[in-house]
């Protein structure tokens, strides 16, 4: 992907938000801190889906949706993407109308 993740996100599911906990500094939000979530306990079965949103100024939606999901022989540090449909647009291109 060629964005830089310099921008804010968040990941959603049934009205619960993960984020990087930083962004939060009022502690305002019921906000989820991503870096303590294993995506398997999110999306635990095939077709299971939670909407991706990447610069809140431009303003892009992604669902992600596990088309199969599959134990790992050994330990992976993080998930692992084997492959998506399209590219993503570029860095600050003012997101659809851009």
């Amino acid at each position: 992907m060629c964005w830089t993740g310099s921008h804010l996100h968040q990941f959603e599911k049934d009205n619960k938000s993960w984020v990087v906990p930083e962004w939060d500094e009022f502690n305002e939000f019921d906000l989820i801190d991503e870096s303590k979530t294993q995506l398997g306990k999110v999306l635990s079965s095939d077709g299971d889906s939670m909407t991706y949103q990447y610069d809140f100024g431009d303003d892009w939606q992604h669902e992600v949706v596990p088309e199969q999901i599959k134990r790992a022989e050994g330990a992976l540090p993080h998930p692992v993407c084997l492959g998506g449909e399209r590219r993503c647009p570029p860095e600050d291109v003012g997101g659809v109308h851009g």
